[in-house]
């Protein structure tokens, strides 16, 4: 289907792409929040 309609194949990898960013940004902020030691954040 993506092939007939490129336009379609477009907004889905666009949609794809958006949802593994958003994911992976969130299990960072997990990993760091269990793993980061204490007092190793930037501080400003």
């Amino acid at each position: 289907m993506c092939e007939a309609d490129p336009g379609m194949g477009l907004s889905i990898a666009l949609w794809v792409g958006e949802s593994v960013v958003r994911r992976l940004g969130a299990a960072r902020t997990r990993l760091l929040d269990l793993y980061a030691p204490y007092g190793s954040a930037a501080r400003g």
